[in-house]
């Protein structure tokens, strides 16, 4: 006979269980806040005809302190005084820098792309000018974006080029010429060979190793008045002067710098002086439609050589080159103000690019999940959060790994891993440590490891942990459209993903798939991933892989020798630093080594190569190679803690310096243990206790009440 009573306990006991899981599953549920910047949301409600007229703004805003490592923004917010830099630069002067003519194609992105890339070649290597082609970075965009040939780009497409290792090539491999025929205009191409009828697979010659997305401003005008904005927070005019201080350290020493304005030369010239070749718009209902290379400044240009019937309030301009030839401008440059409407908001310069040759060889292989580049970023309140990828390796062989690609949207530091079977529990200590004073800026960085990783099973994984005081973020590709954060703009619509691909974790140890995260009720993050690439070389076979074993191998590259990045460094006590072996040659078999602190009192290093400094003094780090023992020598100096602020912001109130997050650098950072991925706030927490009370009670009502049954 069946017993009711009993059955119904089971069934409110299995309805119980379906309550915590649903609850357990709901926790998943981030509640995050998904902020637009303000850029973005105005350029959301323009009409659709005047969207395709602009420059699409990026998703997020990217705040001061979030865009400069911490010991830099407090080294120019101390600064008092007039530009270190002088009052008047141009690189013009210094370099013969190709004038280009975009003529009628809308791709003054592209062009001031490759100008800036141009410059800062010829800075480093100071031998020959060498041109570069802007429309290999359309076309290859075109490719790769839900984007029409010849339209506008964004910032984040020309550093996915670069990241992708797709460009640049020289404008000889693919010039315009070759692409445009103004016989052949119509409002669909723009003068443009149809992009699948050309190949785009030419020779990239030049590795861009690290991209800076410069501190963006953004500017609200009243009467006589600038407000100026980073984030939701308004900052002081000194500061700006400050964050100018970075662009003209940055065209002194490395080169030319790209950024994005509202340009209209109509009959008026309104916002135009044509006789001192002089601009400024501060109309801000506008938003920016053209890209132009920052090659200059001068902070005394009067107002007064701007048009009487705009002018802006304070002196001062940048030098720019423009892609409208030599006919436009002086010989094609001009003076654009400081004071313009967009001038300070999208910046983004080169800071370190080599020529492949025979030392520096490209990768044999690039493992990415991130083709189109960061767009978007997951934020949450801990001050540390693990992302991974986890990649099968393309050949059967031996490869060695010895660079790996990262974008930095917001961070104080990252710690970066390896896990050599893909595991993500079996990584290890950290390969590449930079934090503190080491810390990188926003933008896209090619992190070189102390010494190439072999991998020999069939998976790998890369680890980085993103450290933030003020709360971590993770840059992801994201189909915006996909993962309901945006229908408006369709740029990332190619995104595309897989289970198993890209791993988010609070702690490092419980890991879940970011493809069908929830960061929000209605927003599941799909066709989405992480950020990270990595650059691999096939390695020779081994003596002990080789048959007969009497007889040495033929294709055996024994090393030859090998180097260190650094030979003399000095560091604060509690600095950690990295130093990059080169082993010579390239192609050399054996590319282990070993490193040893000649006085580990002074600085320790580990067997990855990150140098921790202990106390004050000298000591020799030494690499040694495992194959034919050769060894190269760096010397440490380890000084004295000077200043705490070196990692802290801080920032002025009623005349006293307030330090935040003061105990900061004693803390351990290490996030606690949990199941899920850590909470943004309490909200979701809170629901997760009351649905669990209300389903006990419920739950003990009912069996008190069949209880009673007799």
């Amino acid at each position: 006979m069946i017993n009711m009573k009993k059955i119904k306990i089971i069934l409110l006991i299995i309805f119980y269980i379906l309550i915590i899981f649903s609850v357990s599953s709901y926790a998943d549920f981030q509640d995050i806040e998904i902020k637009k910047s303000k850029e973005f949301e105005k350029w959301e409600n323009l009409p659709e005809e005047e969207k395709k007229e602009t420059i699409q703004p990026v998703f997020s805003e990217i705040p001061i302190k979030d865009s400069i490592k911490r010991s830099t923004y407090n080294i120019l917010t101390s600064q008092v005084g007039n530009s270190i830099y002088g009052e008047k630069y141009d690189l013009s002067k210094e370099i013969n820098i190709k004038v280009k003519n975009q003529k009628h194609i809308r791709g003054c992105w592209a062009f001031s792309y490759t100008s800036m890339v141009e410059t800062t070649l010829f800075r480093k290597y100071k031998d020959e000018y060498r041109e570069f082609s802007p429309m290999h970075v359309d076309y290859v965009a075109t490719r790769l974006y839900n984007k029409k040939l010849g339209n506008e780009g964004i910032d984040y497409m020309t550093i996915a080029y670069s990241a992708n290792r797709l460009g640049p090539v020289y404008e000889k491999d693919f010039p315009l010429e070759s692409v445009y025929d103004e016989e052949k205009n119509s409002k669909d191409n723009y003068y443009l060979s149809d992009v699948n009828s050309v190949s785009t697979d030419k020779e990239d010659v030049v590795k861009i190793e690290d991209i800076q997305i410069f501190p963006r401003i953004y500017k609200e005008f009243a009467d006589s008045n600038i407000k100026y904005f980073s984030g939701n927070q308004e900052i002081s005019k000194e500061e700006v002067t400050r964050i100018r201080e970075l662009i003209k350290k940055h065209i002194k020493e490395k080169g030319a710098i790209r950024s994005n304005i509202y340009m209209t030369l109509n009959e008026n010239m309104e916002f135009y002086n044509q006789e001192t070749n002089a601009y400024y718009h501060n109309d801000l209902e506008k938003m920016p439609n053209h890209s132009i290379t920052i090659v200059g400044w001068d902070d005394e240009y009067p107002v007064e050589n701007f048009n009487e019937k705009h002018r802006p309030i304070n002196k001062g301009a940048y030098i720019a080159l423009n892609s409208y030839g030599k006919d436009f401008g002086d010989s094609g440059y001009f003076y654009i103000s400081y004071d313009d409407g967009n001038i300070d908001y999208y910046s983004i310069g080169i800071n370190s690019l080599s020529m492949y040759d025979n030392e520096n060889t490209k990768a044999d292989y690039i493992y990415q999940y991130d083709e189109l580049g960061a767009n978007y970023s997951i934020p949450f309140d801990l001050p540390g959060i693990y992302a991974a990828n986890k990649f099968k390796k393309k050949s059967n062989q031996v490869e060695y790994l010895d660079e790996i690609g990262i974008n930095i949207l917001n961070t104080e530091g990252i710690e970066v891993y390896i896990s050599k079977d893909g595991e993500l529990l079996n990584y290890g200590n950290p390969v590449a440590d930079y934090t503190g004073n080491n810390a990188l800026e926003a933008g896209y960085h090619i992190i070189k490891l102390t010494s190439p990783i072999k991998l020999e099973n069939e998976n790998f994984a890369i680890i980085i942990k993103y450290i933030n005081t003020e709360g971590a973020k993770v840059p992801i590709e994201c189909n915006f459209t996909d993962s309901n954060i945006s229908n408006k703009t369709t740029y990332y619509d190619t995104a595309s993903s897989n289970l198993g691909e890209s791993y988010i974790s609070a702690d490092g140890e419980k890991w879940r798939d970011i493809d069908g995260l929830a960061i929000k009720s209605d927003c599941i993050l799909k066709n989405t991933n992480a950020c990270i690439k990595a650059f691999t070389k096939l390695a020779n076979l081994e003596p002990e892989d080789q048959e007969p074993e009497d007889e040495k191998p033929e294709n055996i590259v024994n090393v030859t020798g090998v180097s260190l990045n650094k030979e003399k460094e000095t560091i604060e006590v509690g600095d950690k630093i990295n130093l990059v072996a080169t082993i010579k040659p390239n192609n050399a078999t054996n590319k282990n080594v070993e490193w040893k602190s000649s006085d580990e009192k002074v600085a320790t290093i580990s067997k990855e190569g990150i140098i921790t400094a202990i106390t004050e003094g000298k000591t020799i780090i030494t690499v040694t190679t495992e194959d034919g023992k050769y060894t190269a020598n760096c010397e440490i100096t380890v000084t004295k803690k000077t200043n705490t602020d070196d990692d802290i912001y801080k920032e002025d109130n009623n005349n006293e310096t307030i330090i935040k997050n003061e105990k900061y650098a004693k803390e351990d950072h290490t996030i606690a243990n949990k199941e899920v991925l850590p909470f943004t706030g309490t909200k979701v927490v809170v629901i997760v206790l009351i649905l669990i009370i209300i389903a006990g009670v419920i739950f003990y009502i009912n069996y008190k009440k069949y209880n009673e049954v007799k």
